[in-house]
C-alpha cells in the first residue's frame, strides 16, 4: 500500500498524542511545600474561583526502566525516543502549556504553564526521566490537584526527525510496515522510536498511559491489517493487479491505467443511471396523470348515471357523493344501489321514470315494504334516504313512489 506524505504524517502525529506515563511528586505554593493546614484555605479560594497559584513537581515521562530480572520495560503505547535525543527533548518542554486531555486546539483546556522541564539520566543503561514543574492558575485545575484528582499526566510532542521501527531499524512506512505493539518474526515487541522530537504540551489525563489509544487511532485511520500491520508495497500491488485481472507482475503504470479505465466506466454508468432515473420519474408522473384522468372520467360517469336514476341530487348532495366516491368507489356504488330514486319536494324529476317493478305495486306500507324487498332494497334504508332528501313523511313518499307519483 502506498501512503502519501500527508497520511504518514497523520499517523505519526497520532502516535505523538498518545499518553505515556505519569506521576505527580509534590505540591508547592509560594515556592514552599504546601502544608496541610494551608490546603483547605487554598481549596476554598479555588472553589470560589479567586486568584490562586499552585506549583506541581511531576514525573512527565520515563523510559528505560527495567524489571527485577533486568528486562527493559516498554511503555503501554510502545513508543520511545532515541537515547541521544532525551536530554534535548526534556529542555524543549519549558514554557509549554499544561492542558486537559491533550486538547491542543482548545484554548479553554489550558490549566497552567510548564515553568521548568529537564531530563534526568537515572543510569547508564538507558533509563531516563523527564521532570517538570507546572504552575497551575486555573481554579478548577487547582481544585482537582488539591482534592487528589490530578494523579496522572501525559506528554504530547512533535517529531523533528524520522521515526524508526525498532525491529526493522528502518523508517516507518518505507521498507517497514510494523505498528507499535506488533510482534515481529523473532518474537520481539515492536516499538516506534522517535529520532528527534520537541515537547508541545503536558496534559492532565484521567488514566496514565491509556493502552493502545493512539495506536488504535492510527490503525483505524489507515485501515491496517489485524496483526502484522501493513503489507509491503510489492505484495499490495500484486493483490491489486490480480483483482484487476492483470498479471501479478504488472507495472504500476498498467495498474494505474486499469484503475483509471474502471473509474471512467463507473462515471459513465453513473451518468446512464441518472438518465434512467430521470426517465423513470417522468414516466411515473405521466402515469399518475393518466390514472387521475381515468378516475375523473369514472367519477363523472357514475355521478351522471346516479343523477339520471334520481339517486343523487344536484348541489351539495352531489358534492358529498363525489367526495365519498373518491375515497371508496365500491362502497359508494353499493350504497346507491340500494337507495331509492327520489325527487325532492318541489324539484323537477331527475329520473325519466320510476322502476317498473315499483310502479305496479299498490299503496300501503306493507305492500311497499314487500315490493322494495322483492327488489333487494331495504325498506328502512329507503325510508331514511327519503327523510334525508327532504321528505316530511317518508312512508307517504315511499308509497307515492310505489304508485309512480312524482
Amino acid at each position: 500500500m502506498i501512503l502519501t506524505a500527508k497520511e504518514r504524517g497523520e499517523a505519526i502525529a497520532l502516535a505523538s498524542h498518545a499518553a505515556v506515563t505519569s506521576g505527580i511528586l509534590t505540591l508547592r505554593a509560594g515556592g514552599q511545600a504546601l502544608r496541610v493546614e494551608d490546603t483547605d484555605a487554598m481549596l476554598a479560594r479555588a472553589v470560589a474561583r479567586e486568584r490562586v497559584e499552585l506549583e506541581l513537581d511531576l514525573l512527565a515521562y520515563e523510559q528505560g526502566r527495567r524489571d527485577e530480572d533486568g528486562n527493559r520495560l516498554h511503555n503501554r503505547n510502545h513508543v520511545r525516543f532515541r537515547d541521544g535525543a532525551m536530554i534535548r527533548l526534556g529542555r524543549t518542554g519549558r514554557g509549554a502549556p499544561f492542558l486537559r486531555d491533550h486538547r491542543q486546539n482548545d484554548s479553554h483546556a489550558r490549566s497552567g504553564t510548564v515553568i521548568d522541564s529537564r531530563t534526568e539520566k537515572v543510569d547508564d543503561e538507558g533509563h531516563y526521566q523527564i521532570i517538570q514543574t507546572v504552575r497551575l492558575t486555573e481554579p478548577s485545575a487547582v481544585e482537582r490537584a488539591l482534592r487528589g484528582l490530578m494523579s496522572a499526566v501525559s506528554i504530547g510532542w512533535r517529531p523533528t526527525g524520522p521515526v524508526h521501527c525498532t525491529s526493522c531499524k528502518a523508517e516507518v512506512f518505507t521498507d517497514c510496515y510494523h505498528f507499535p505493539g506488533d510482534t515481529d518474526d523473532d518474537g520481539r515487541t515492536v516499538e516506534w522510536e522517535f529520532q528527534d522530537a520537541e515537547l508541545l504540551e503536558t496534559s492532565e489525563v484521567p488514566v496514565p498511559g491509556v493502552p493502545t489509544a493512539g495506536i488504535d487511532s492510527i490503525r483505524a485511520s489507515l485501515a491496517a491489517a489485524q496483526s502484522s500491520g501493513y503489507a509491503p508495497q510489492e505484495t499490495s500491488m500484486k493483490a491489486i493487479a490480480t483483482v484487476l485481472g492483470l498479471a501479478a507482475a504488472a507495472s504500476e503504470d498498467e495498474v494505474t491505467g486499469a484503475v483509471t479505465a474502471l473509474l471512467a466506466e463507473r462515471d459513465a454508468a453513473r451518468s446512464q443511471l441518472d438518465s434512467v432515473n430521470a426517465a423513470l420519474a417522468n414516466a411515473r408522473s405521466q402515469l399518475a396523470a393518466i390514472n387521475a384522468e381515468r378516475a375523473r372520467v369514472e367519477e363523472d360517469a357514475f355521478i351522471a348515471e346516479a343523477i339520471q336514476a334520481g339517486k343523487v341530487q344536484l348541489g351539495a348532495h352531489e358534492a358529498h357523493i363525489r367526495a365519498f366516491f373518491r375515497v371508496n368507489p365500491t362502497g359508494t356504488r353499493e350504497m346507491l344501489a340500494s337507495a331509492p330514486s327520489v325527487t325532492p319536494v318541489g324539484a323537477p324529476a331527475q329520473a325519466k321514470q320510476a322502476s317498473p317493478s315499483l310502479a305496479l305495486v299498490p299503496p300501503g306500507n306493507a305492500t311497499v315494504r314487500a315490493a322494495l324487498e322483492q327488489n333487494s332494497i331495504s325498506y328502512d334504508k329507503a325510508r331514511s334516504y327519503a327523510r334525508m332528501w327532504g321528505a316530511k313523511d317518508p312512508d307517504a313518499a315511499l308509497a307515492a313512489l310505489a304508485q309512480g307519483e312524482d
